[in-house]
């Protein structure tokens, strides 16, 4: 079967195959949620969706609509509120959106039901509210189709009489509200436009009592012709002074070779230049004290600050010096006379430019004053252009909506398709949940039920098989030999696995109770019943589930006993033997007839070689396995018991004595295969998966999911070579769907009569259901080389007590 066997098949890289696949996936999880369950899931859906088909059918009440519309003259529309800010949006969907909004207000409501054509209604018609009215309203109408000046108004009802008149209520209410909020629009605006004239007007007056104060009228008038007569003044005073100065300049003594600027004598002089030095020492101490925090009064800058100034008075008296008549530098009377003339007009000029500066202060606070001014003028020119376009249009705009159709009284509700729109909802809705209370069941399940879910959680190991619940009675023998062949179909995957190369095989679960026991023992028959030699281990210290069930006991020989005793001489022994031989005697019985040996020795002696079981450890410690090995009977099918071992003997077996266990048996026989404790809880069972060349994890119905992905990690991780899973205990309909069931054709399959006749019941107690159905429908009646099968003996219990 494709979706359980999958021998590495190339797959397609593209994008459509990752896609096809990870579909395929989400379906099966789907599929496995539902499985076992989908009759509830039926159930719940038709149940849920029939009760949300009636409630959603039950939960749309009835409605009646109106519908009625009313023509707007667009042409009127020539004048929009938010044109007084700016606003250049379009009118036309400003005046739309208002409309849209004046008709679902409560003041159209209000009006509404105050009308006659509302009160007219029958006395038993249902009491409405103003919110209710508004809630009731729908309106229709495309905003960009610039062309389409047409409202369609719906309004609706429990009853045809309300939807009726209430429509036409409502139409006739709005015309009404409109021509009212119109002419209360204009005029409120109008008003607007006249307050913000009279604001305007105020802020000039003050404006101008404001300049008032920075000069009066005349001052204000004289302002502009006094600037200039000062700038003129300015113009001819500074060119009489620079006259006199050039003046000056030719009888300046600097003519004669002395300067008069104290800074040119400072640099003549040496001494000047000296203590100018001085002088700029002292002030670069005193600049390098005041960053390092240092004031005025501290002791140190008041030192220098002090000799600063003495050499400073020094200088301007050596220079006053220089420039008096003591030094020949004498003036004549015209040349002091220019001098003051000088400074005359310099101080005149001096009082023209302070004049000139209080008034250019005056004039820019004063024309700061006059733009405002005039702004306000401008808003007020604005304003009384628009009361003009106001006054033109008031009488034009209250006619602009006009009742193009009343609406008339329904008498069908409108939404009778919703209802049943509803109900197919609630339909579907109620399947859905059936379904997903289902599915959330069993995610909530985290039992393994089926063989799909062991395939979802172990994705990534092939599915060998699936085995179903067996009685032990034979009592369905066509059952039976269905799990035959499946153990021979898994048989057949593991002598190809790895190339055929795979010949030690392991045998493990997530927990007892699995049934690898079984499986380990139906595998052995039937690699046995391939002409393959082999050899199955009971590695299980613990449950030792494989020895009880085969029965398989070997103890160790009288002779050896003996031997080990040192009781009797290897002179009597051989003696015992001889006579055992020819009197076809039990060598016990011998020696008591030889009396060697008394009753108590021979008491003694039994429980000895009861006691003295060999298996699976003896032959670790280098036992040849025709010492250890139990016969079964059956051709082929030998056994390594757990022999003495106890359950606390687990410790004692090691990798390396696994190893070498497992490199003496290849040499042996042909087929392997080590039944151990579950993976998550035995040593052995790790040790034997390493050490063999494939492993088989075997799932059965109702263990943990997650216990099995655990075991399936556990397992790589210690480098296991899991070529597989198997699915025990599986219910009919996993049979029925997998390609194990698909056995032979009706009229070729066994006689279920034949099959209960070969089915020997010591060889069903010795095997289970599971060997015994492969011993009785798995055996065929010639070997592969054409000679006649040994048939299982009755009296081979496994057991060899030696003699």
């Amino acid at each position: 079967m494709s979706d359980e066997l999958n021998f590495n098949a190339p797959q397609g890289n593209s994008n459509a195959g990752a896609r096809d696949e990870d579909s395929s996936q989400r379906r099966a999880q789907l599929l496995a949620l539902l499985r076992g369950r989908l009759h509830w899931a039926i159930i719940l859906s038709v149940i849920f969706g029939s009760v949300f088909a009636y409630f959603g059918h039950q939960s749309v009440v009835p409605m009646f609509e109106s519908s009625g519309s009313v023509v707007v003259q667009k042409e009127e529309i020539l004048f929009d509120a938010s044109d007084v800010a700016g606003n250049n949006t379009g009118k036309w969907r400003t005046f739309l959106r208002q409309q849209d909004q004046l008709i679902k207000s409560a003041q159209v409501a209000e009006r509404a039901m105050a009308s006659e054509v509302w009160q007219s209604r029958s006395p038993d018609a249902p009491k409405w509210s103003a919110s209710d009215f508004a809630r009731a309203i729908e309106t229709e109408m495309d905003e960009g189709d610039d062309d389409n000046n047409v409202f369609d108004i719906t309004f609706s009802a429990l009853d045809g009489e309300s939807a009726g008149k209430g429509n036409q209520a409502l139409l006739q209410a709005y015309r009404e509200e409109y021509g009212y909020q119109t002419s209360n629009q204009y005029l409120n605006l109008l008003q607007r436009l006249q307050n913000q004239m009279q604001k305007s007007a105020m802020e000039i007056k003050e404006q101008e009592a404001q300049r008032r104060i920075i000069m009066t009228d005349t001052e204000y008038q004289q302002l502009i012709p006094q600037i200039n007569a000062l700038n003129n003044q300015q113009i001819d005073l500074q060119f009489k002074l620079d006259e006199v100065r050039a003046e000056l300049e030719l009888r300046n003594p600097a003519a004669t070779g002395v300067s008069t600027n104290p800074a040119d004598l400072i640099v003549a002089d040496p001494i000047l230049s000296e203590m100018q030095e001085n002088v700029q020492f002292f002030q670069d101490q005193i600049d390098a004290a005041a960053l390092n925090g240092m004031g005025p009064n501290h002791p140190t800058v008041a030192r220098y600050i002090s000799s600063r100034d003495v050499i400073k008075a020094k200088m301007e008296k050596r220079i006053e010096q220089m420039l008096s008549d003591e030094d020949g530098l004498l003036r004549d009377q015209e040349y002091e006379q220019l001098r003051q003339l000088e400074q005359l007009w310099h101080r005149q000029l001096v009082d023209v430019n302070e004049s000139l500066d209080k008034l250019g202060t005056k004039r820019a606070q004063v024309a700061g004053i006059e733009e405002e001014i005039e702004a306000k003028r401008l808003i007020i020119n604005k304003a009384r252009r628009e009361i003009d376009e106001i006054n033109v249009e008031l009488d034009g705009v209250k006619n602009t909506v006009r009742i193009l159709s009343l609406g008339a009284e329904p008498l069908t509700p409108s939404n009778s398709g919703k209802a049943m729109q509803v109900a197919v909802l609630g339909s579907m809705g109620g399947t859905f949940l059936g379904f997903g209370l289902v599915m959330a069941v069993g995610l909530l399940d985290r039992r393994l039920r089926h063989a799909g879910d062991a395939r979802m959680g172990l994705r990534d190991i092939r599915m060998l098989g699936i085995l179903p619940t067996l009685p032990e009675n034979f009592a369905d023998p066509e059952q039976s030999e269905k799990a035959a062949h499946a153990v021979h179909h898994i048989r057949t995957l593991l002598q190809i696995s790895n190339r055929g190369t795979a010949r030690v095989f392991s045998v493990t679960s997530p927990a007892a109770g699995s049934g690898k026991s079984s499986l380990s023992v139906a595998m052995g028959l039937s690699f046995a019943a391939s002409e393959s030699k082999t050899l199955v281990i009971d590695c299980d210290l613990v449950g030792a589930g494989l020895t009880r069930r085969v029965g398989a006991v070997v103890n160790r020989s009288v002779e050896a006993i003996l031997r080990e005793d040192t009781v009797l001489t290897d002179d009597q022994i051989n003696d015992a033997v001889r006579h055992a031989r020819e009197k076809g005697v039990k060598l016990k019985d011998a020696l008591v007839e030889l009396g060697m040996l008394t009753k108590k020795d021979l008491q003694r002696l039994n429980r000895r070689q009861a006691d003295s079981a060999l298996g699976i450890l003896d032959a670790c410690q280098g036992r040849p396995f025709s010492e250890c090995v139990a016969h079964t009977g059956i051709e082929n099918f030998h056994v390594l018991p757990i022999g003495a071992a106890k359950p606390q003997d687990a410790g004692l077996l090691s990798p390396k004595a696994l190893r070498n266990l497992v490199a003496r048996a290849r040499e042996e026989y042909d087929v392997v295969l080590i039944d151990t404790g579950p993976c998550l809880g035995s040593l052995e069972a790790s040790m034997a998966a390493a050490e063999s060349d494939a492993t088989v994890l075997i799932v059965s119905r109702g263990d943990s999911k997650a216990m099995a992905v655990k075991a399936k990690e556990h397992l790589t991780s210690v480098g296991a070579n899991v070529v597989g899973c198997v699915f025990n205990h599986a219910l009919d309909t996993d049979l029925s769907s997998s390609s194990f069931a698909s056995i032979v054709s009706q009229e070729r399959r066994t006689d279920p009569a034949q099959s209960l006749l070969s089915a020997d019941p010591a060889v069903a107690a010795r095997f289970g259901p599971l060997g015994s159905a492969v011993a009785a429908f798995g055996t065929p009646s010639k070997s592969p080389n054409g000679r006649p099968r040994r048939a299982p003996s009755a009296n081979g219990n496994g057991s060899s007590n030696g003699h």
